[in-house]
């Protein structure tokens, strides 16, 4: 009898354990599931990629690429099958960049050197819908809104000796607007409907555009060096630049009311330099630090209105770039060891981590619901994720809990279990030997 309830003692010893595991495990998750990721495209461009000239279009349906002899336009596919099928492949423009997808794949813009001009084409392919002559000028910068209804572009007019910035309407491709500068921009961003335009300069200036009449809405020195990168919110009320220098003696992280200009908050947050996006209000700003030495390895959330931190999580290298989808759900993190990390946005914690074996993640892109994340590595290898559930799924029962533990999760378990067996084998041995 004794040796029955010795072997009890030890079984029910060993579901104590097992029980007392789980529920840490459920309070520790807080019944948390992980959205599910995976690949469904991946395309090499090693042998002609010319590097950022890649973009997906806001509703992670399409991708454009742009290559040393062609312009090419993908569909994403909806799982991976080693292939990704091309809408259109135009091998005519030889001397193309700065190219560029609005929200929904219908608008593609880019500029071919070879013609001096500006190009917008559709989902067809056949026949541009418009080209902007700019005559034999450099081109500095082009791009459009997200909704393709303005477009942007920076050139040096040698005969001037200037640099004109022109607005460019996307229906029709007429210009708009043209406004001569003391200097060429080195980085220029549009708010989702191209009202708002940001333009940042080597002297550390800001300067805030109507994108539909070019008319001056403010100006002012925000950095004390040269404006390495510059984002506005979709609904234009914020933006967010940041310095070219790296290091404790590098710029602010400075946070604008795009509205009137005034300075919400700045910081130096060691050189987020290019490392930082928000949501479609700019109520969660998203900063990945980068410093030279790779000493501040993190990727962190702040408030608009305040410097308040809302959550950081550890990378494995400088933070080279990162998105975060409209909603503040899903946030893509590219490191600069070719790591890439996919971030639950609302409660902070890394959903993946993916090592691509590149040098450096250069571009990350993510669609309005954060249901797609696309990467370009520094190399030329172009990855697109698809996210299958939303995060923070709660989990049913505990046979899910369960079933949703990682191996490590299985390892303690097992180990809990052998130590309840071991300790009522001891109380089984312990008590024969008395006898």
């Amino acid at each position: 009898m004794k040796k029955v309830n010795l072997m009890m003692m030890g079984i029910l010893l060993t579901m104590l354990m097992v029980s007392s595991y789980i529920a840490s495990a459920n309070a520790e998750t807080e019944d948390y599931v992980p959205p599910e990721v995976s690949i469904v495209m991946m395309t090499d461009f090693s042998d002609n990629t010319f590097g950022n000239n890649m973009k997906m279009s806001k509703d992670g349906k399409y991708v454009v690429a742009d290559t040393v002899d062609n312009v090419i336009l993908y569909s994403v596919p909806e799982s991976f099958d080693g292939e990704s099928e091309i809408i259109w492949n135009l091998t005519s423009h030889v001397l193309s960049y700065y190219v560029d997808i609005n929200e929904d794949g219908s608008k593609i813009s880019f500029v071919d050197a070879d013609v001096n001009k500006y190009y917008c084409y559709g989902k067809t392919g056949t026949d541009d819908l418009w080209a902007f002559d700019y005559g034999i000028n450099s081109v500095n910068k082009a791009l459009m809104c997200a909704d393709g209804g303005v477009f942007f572009l920076a050139i040096y007019v040698s005969s001037e000796l200037a640099y004109n910035l022109i607005g460019i309407n996307g229906t029709n491709g007429n210009e708009m607007w043209r406004k001569s500068i003391f200097d060429y921009p080195n980085i220029a961003n549009f708010n989702r409907n191209g009202s708002t335009l940001g333009l940042g300069f080597a002297n550390g200036t800001v300067l805030c555009l109507d994108g539909y009449t070019g008319d001056q809405l403010w100006k002012k020195q925000g950095l004390s060096s040269s404006v390495a990168t510059l984002e506005i919110s979709d609904d234009g009320s914020t933006m967010v630049t940041s310095g070219l220098d790296v290091g404790p003696f590098g710029d602010n992280v400075t946070v604008w009311d795009t509205l009137s200009g005034n300075i919400l908050w700045n910081s130096i947050i060691e050189a987020a330099y290019k490392g930082f996006s928000m949501t479609e209000s700019g109520d969660k700003i998203i900063i990945g630090s980068y410093t030279a030495d790779a000493s501040d390895k993190r990727v962190r959330c702040y408030a608009r209105n305040a410097k308040d931190l809302t959550w950081e999580i550890a990378t494995t290298s400088q933070v080279r770039a990162t998105k975060i989808s409209l909603d503040g759900k899903i946030a893509v993190a590219g490191i600069y060891d070719g790591m890439v990390m996919i971030i639950d946005a609302e409660v902070g914690r890394s959903i993946m981590n993916h090592n691509t074996y590149s040098s450096e993640i250069s571009l990350v892109q993510i669609s309005d619901d954060g249901t797609v994340v696309s990467i370009l590595t520094n190399d030329g290898m172009f990855i697109v994720y698809k996210i299958d559930v939303v995060p923070g799924t709660v989990l049913s029962n505990l046979s899910d809990l369960v079933k949703n533990l990682d191996l490590s999760h299985y390892i303690l378990m097992g180990g809990s279990a052998l130590v309840g067996l071991i300790l009522g084998g001891l109380l089984f041995g312990l008590t024969k030997k008395k006898k």
